[in-house]
């Protein structure tokens, strides 16, 4: 029987793979601004349904939960997922992708360090031929090197520190509760960050953006 685990991940990985295609499609909207839409409608859509499981299994939050929410929200909305979305608009959607997943090496990494979850000699080995790859393909040493394809590098790199501080949290509240508060969190960090630097929220919402 395959493990449901593994069934969730490429189900996520499906989902996911289409995610650089659509922004690619979506005009008249900068980086920031659609980073922060997309993660106001996610997290909107999902606090209902945290607030009914932080209810239904009497789960008690002190201000220490809030502050660790809040600092992995601003790790992984306001920081992570910028530069990301900084990178996809500069750079081709199938390079972008390529970098982004390479995010397991480097959560093995942090896990080791962090955690100390010591890799077998297989995905050691794995690991080592991965970032090799990874220096091939970003090829940082050619003349008209793009250097926003960096951005996707430091947006995977603290994805991946933020998937590993992340394990302790969801062990303890549970993976919907941890995901939809630190989003929250993060949401509203980068809201305000984006009315300091006085950038549009809504404006370029077309139909068609809308939809996508």
């Amino acid at each position: 029987m395959i493990n449901r685990g593994y069934s969730y991940l490429g189900i996520t990985s499906i989902i996911f793979g289409t995610f650089e295609v659509v922004s690619k499609s979506i005009r008249g909207i900068e980086a920031i601004q659609l980073n922060l839409l997309r993660f106001l409608i996610g997290s909107t859509v999902l606090l209902p349904f945290a607030i009914w499981e932080i209810r239904n299994k009497k789960i008690v939050l002190r201000t220490r939960d809030f502050i660790s929410f809040a600092v992995l929200g601003f790790m992984f909305v306001s920081v992570s997922m910028v530069l990301y979305q900084i990178a996809l608009a500069k750079s081709s959607a199938s390079l972008t992708v390529f970098i982004f997943s390479s995010s397991p090496l480097f959560i093995m990494i942090f896990a080791f360090l962090l955690r100390r979850e010591r890799p077998n000699t297989l995905i050691t080995f794995g690991m080592v031929t991965g970032i090799f790859g990874l220096t091939l393909i970003l090829n940082p040493f050619v003349s008209g090197f793009n250097v926003y394809s960096l951005y996707g590098v430091a947006a995977v790199i603290i994805f991946s520190l933020y998937t590993v501080l992340m394990r302790g949290i969801t062990e303890q509240f549970g993976n919907l509760v941890a995901t939809a508060l630190s989003i929250a969190c993060g949401s509203v960090t980068l809201f305000f960050y984006v009315l300091y630097l006085g950038l549009p929220i809504f404006s370029g919402i077309t139909w068609g953006n809308i939809l996508l």
